[in-house]
């Protein structure tokens, strides 16, 4: 059992919250708005329960707001619903038979008229407007010359669309949610009326610290913060916690009792990890050769109610929607929209992947719109995507910085031509894509327009190719906008003490390596110290201290600086170092515009899927992945992560079902430079692969991921009941193919 500490500290302990009890535990349960607008008038219960209490807003003994950098949040609803089931109070009772008992019992009364309708019609039209933001949030962005005023005037997007050779237009929904079954959320507080000693899974400890002195009006420094084990890292998870956190504390300080509260698996998927789809819009024009001369991408995103991180979800799908690409001219709109639903949660590491499928998936309809001209040779989609490349690399020798700054954004991709050439050639893409497409055409009128259930109809395939990237570090988050550093200590005994929250086994073996070659010193002396005293305890949320790319950086610099000293100076010598504010200046946040990310790491993926057309079910045949990282400094567990990367992913893409794959190919270019994040690459790559795997078997574009588990099924029926004289035959479907050139693909893949 956890016991009360005298002093204000922090420390991590590897136990779930929900496993810890103190005595004389009180428990809670989150009394929820049963409306999603409008004012609560009273709450009153059919029956007290002896033992049971039950608290709201009013018995907040300091602020009921918490601040954030995008404005303030309710720990408490306090009367004016903004959604179904938003916390409006807390029942605290000794055990969960009681709290039902009392919960049965209690009546919410309200009036379905919210308060700003009776401030708007007091003050006129604009006056309920004024005192209450919409909460909308948007980003746009223009690029190019078709956005420069003449005479008056300035061309457009739209009519540098019109004028291009080639142009498509798509509609993508993504609507991927990872399954997380992980401890839910929840907090256990106990307050002795001198200090508070709080038990959580937070990872964002310092504001969690603040937030508490400012709802009990307490000092921070007699504030007990234990991490307790998780393995959350969505948006919501980060910053409702501290609200979680917030009411128990409430609960302990009024009953001067300790009280847990524990977030049931529903209501962890309902409130903390509600994921909602993503809509977007792409236009892609181009020349005869597939440069791209103008691309518009518009995106629309339901936020939810209040949502601390919406600015930065904006921004970040807003860089990631031209991917790794580069145009003449640029259009980028991205809409968040409130509403009356829980604030929209997104893992923090994956809010590109979103834009990442969108415009691959849109490259890939590029390609095959180009393959429709018989005047010109088969393009392939590596080759589009190798001459379309948006990266500083390609640009290193231009002096102006005009040149360099090709797009509004720019991205160090790291070997990323030599990563799809790789790919290129180990997937042994061309013949399997170019036998594909010859399959496609001779389906589309003599198998599917005359398709009936057979077991004996033959499988039938396709294959899908995507690339993209993963920033390290974002410069325009108000979030993680302070500096990243890291302490070491050489003691006086010997040990090498780093000061850093806990890291996975793979990071700490890593990190232990590089110290020890550097200092000359053995591993079994290199320590992790993961307790701070009151004050010390790191700034940022705690995913940010797992950036291996920019921490591993910072533990170099501290052991070089401690190598110098350590003949000079007695010991123990402390070094700290920090993420130099030169390097951001390579972002400027206010015209939008720059290298956003510290740095990128890189990645090529193919999935070659086949459907069962009798059952009617895909199967992944084989998935190539390709990665440019840095140096690999333990190939094994960085391998290990991205097989677990792409599980994690295939569980995704079927609504319902989970997508296997028994054959998975990984790979790493050799590179010798600072070790990048590599572990959130397959989300970027591997479901837009997979859905133009899917789309080039069927002869169609799907456009939505995950997939229904009929779809297939009901394209095919769809294609046996179009017009074979008008519609039978679709985009993929036409691309031709020259016999003589492709008789040796079309021989070595029927020998497979």
């Amino acid at each position: 059992m956890p016991k009360d500490k005298a002093a204000a500290v922090v420390t991590f302990r590897n136990d779930f919250c929900s496993d810890l009890s103190l005595k004389n535990m009180l428990y809670a349960v989150t009394v929820r708005s049963p409306v999603d607008s409008g004012m609560i008038t009273s709450i009153s219960q059919d029956e007290i329960v002896e033992g049971c209490t039950l608290f709201t807003a009013r018995d907040v003994p300091g602020k009921n707001l918490m601040d954030s950098a995008e404005g303030k949040i309710q720990v408490f609803c306090d009367g004016n619903v903004s959604y179904i089931g938003e916390p409006i109070g807390l029942m605290v009772g000794p055990d969960i038979k009681s709290l039902n008992r009392a919960m049965a019992g209690l009546r919410i009364n309200y009036d379905d008229i919210p308060i700003e309708n009776y401030i708007k019609n007091n003050s006129g039209e604009t006056g309920g407007e004024e005192i209450f933001d919409s909460g909308d949030m948007e980003r746009l962005v223009e690029w190019g010359s078709c956005f420069t005023m003449e005479s008056g005037n300035r061309k457009g997007i739209d009519a540098e669309l019109a004028e291009a050779d080639v142009l498509v237009q798509n509609d993508w929904t993504y609507a991927i949610c990872p399954r997380n079954y992980r401890e839910p959320c929840g907090a256990l507080c106990s307050y002795s009326g001198e200090i508070l000693n709080v038990y959580t899974p937070s990872q964002w400890i310092t504001n969690l610290r603040g937030d508490l002195a400012e709802v009990l009006n307490i000092p921070a420094d007699r504030i007990n913060v234990t991490r307790t084990k998780d393995w959350g890292r969505s948006s919501n998870s980060i910053w409702y916690n501290s609200i979680i956190a917030c009411q128990a504390a409430v609960a302990s300080y009024r009953l001067n009792a300790p009280v847990k509260l524990i977030y049931s698996r529903k209501e962890q998927e309902d409130y903390i990890d509600c994921m909602k789809p993503i809509c977007f819009h792409t236009e892609l024009g181009a020349d005869k050769d597939g440069r791209l001369k103008a691309m518009k991408v518009e995106a629309t995103l339901d936020a939810g109610s209040t949502n601390v991180f919406i600015g930065e979800i904006v921004d970040r799908i807003a860089i990631a929607s031209s991917s790794c690409y580069k145009a003449d001219n640029v259009s980028i709109r991205v809409r968040a929209k409130a509403s009356k639903t829980p604030p929209l949660s997104i893992d923090m590491q994956l809010v590109d992947s979103a834009a990442f499928f969108a415009m691959e998936s849109a490259m890939s309809a590029l390609v095959r719109k180009l393959n429709k001209n018989p005047d010109q040779s088969l393009v392939f989609p590596s080759e589009i995507r190798k001459f379309n490349l948006n990266s500083i690399n390609e640009l290193e020798g231009a002096k102006d910085e005009e040149a360099v700054q090709a797009m509004p954004f720019s991205f160090m991709l790291p070997k990323a031509e030599e990563s799809i050439d790789v790919l290129f050639e180990t997937s042994d893409f061309k013949n399997k894509y170019i036998f594909y497409n010859r399959e496609s055409l001779m389906r589309s009128k003599d198998f599917f327009s005359q398709f009936e259930p057979s077991p004996f109809a033959p499988p039938v395939r396709g294959i899908g190719f995507a690339v993209g990237y993963e920033g390290s570090f974002y410069y325009g988050s108000k979030i993680y906008g302070s500096d990243q550093e890291l302490e070491l200590t050489l003691e006086a005994d010997g040990d090498l003490v780093i000061h850093s929250p806990p890291l996975s086994s793979s990071i700490q073996e890593i990190w232990t390596k590089i110290a020890a070659g550097i200092l000359d010193v053995k591993s079994s002396r290199i320590k992790i110290n993961s307790n701070f005293e009151s004050g010390s305890e790191p700034f940022l949320p705690e995913n940010a201290y797992a950036n291996i790319s920019i921490m591993t950086g910072l533990l170099k610099k501290c052991c070089e600086s401690i190598k110098r000293k350590k003949d000079k100076e007695p010991l123990p010598i402390s070094v700290r170092h920090r993420l130099g504010s030169m390097q951001k200046k390579s972002w400027d946040m206010d015209a939008f515009r720059g290298e956003p990310f510290h740095s990128c790491s890189f990645a090529a993926a193919t999935v070659e899927v086949e459907l069962d057309c009798h059952t009617f079910s895909d199967r992944i045949r084989m998935i190539h992945i390709n990665i440019s990282g840095g140096q690999i400094l333990n190939s094994q567990a960085a391998e290990a992560t991205i097989r677990l990367g792409i599980q994690k992913v295939l569980s995704t893409l079927m609504d319902g079902r989970k997508t296997e794959c028994d054959d998975i190919k990984i790979s790493f270019m050799n590179d010798t430079g600072n070790p990048e994040q590599i572990g959130e690459l397959v989300y970027q790559v591997i479901p837009s692969a997979y859905l133009q795997a899917v789309s080039q078997a069927l002869g169609t574009q799907l456009d939505c991921l995950p997939l229904k588990y009929d779809d297939v099924y009901r394209h095919i029926k769809e294609l046996k009941s179009r017009n074979a004289a008008t519609e039978i035959v679709t985009p993929a479907a036409e691309e031709p193919v020259n016999a003589e050139e492709n008789k040796d693909a079309d021989s070595t893949e029927a020998q497979r």
